[in-house]
């Protein structure tokens, strides 16, 4: 369900996009029928990230079903379909009083908990804006004084988004020493994961606790005399040199 990045560049470029938004938005209105909620968020994620703001609102909410109550289903973990959403309520004409009060419940302008990657998402957010619509003006309140300078929440939240992006630079620097593996996954096979050269492992993103506050792993391949090194996990049911893993 998902488009790799060249597809979707050629895609976003082509007329055929508008029977993709009626499609995706028909895929994830059957995935929430179905509880399907982690392919539902794929749908209308993508949805969201590639027609939002171009004049397609119309068209959104005419595929997107019950597109609140999606929202609180998801938990908005991507952030797109908050402002997918924030978008298309800003038009008066698209949706009743109780639609839009659905909308609004639980909004906050506070990033408050948000983790360092989550907020250079939002500066970054910011800059398309900032790129791509007129300025009118700027909002006293969290992050803008009545001078219309920076408050210390901006201020931080800017530091924050700095320092997680380089934190991203660097560990894309270090992760590319040790390849990743390749991966699959359909709903008839389930997933699987191989090397070309070398033996999948499991092995942890020692930047990710600082990135995100949690820790994660990823699956990497290492040559036959690095399999020594402590910290690496065999797939479970896996062959110690068994170049592909069912997961």
């Amino acid at each position: 369900m998902e488009l790799m990045n060249g597809a979707a560049e050629n895609y976003h470029q082509s007329w055929w996009k508008r029977h993709g938004v009626v499609l995706d938005g028909e895929i994830g209105a059957l995935c929430v029928k179905h509880g399907n909620y982690d392919l539902t968020a794929k749908s209308y994620t993508k949805v969201c990230a590639l027609y939002a703001g171009e004049g397609w609102q119309d068209l959104l909410v005419e595929v997107l079903p019950n597109l609140a109550v999606c929202q609180k289903i998801l938990n908005d973990q991507a952030g797109y379909l908050s402002s997918c959403v924030q978008l298309l309520s800003l038009d008066n004409g698209l949706f009743s009083i109780k639609e839009r009060q659905l909308f609004s419940d639980g909004l906050t302008d506070s990033l408050q908990g948000l983790s360092g990657v989550e907020m250079s998402s939002v500066v970054d957010w910011r800059k398309f804006y900032f790129e791509r619509y007129t300025f009118v003006g700027k909002l006293v309140g969290w992050y803008y004084d009545k001078d219309g300078n920076p408050t210390k929440h901006l201020k931080g939240i800017e530091a924050k988004a700095k320092r997680a992006a380089r934190l991203q630079e660097k560990q894309k620097i270090e992760e590319a020493k040790i390849p990743s593996c390749n991966s699959k996954w359909s709903q008839q096979e389930g997933g699987e994961v191989w090397c070309d050269a070398g033996y999948p492992r499991l092995v942890q993103r020692p930047l990710e606790m600082a990135l995100n506050g949690k820790r994660s792993r990823r699956c990497a391949c290492f040559k036959e005399e690095e399999l020594g090194q402590p910290g690496l996990e065999v797939y479970k049911n896996c062959d110690f040199l068994s170049k592909s893993c069912v997961v």
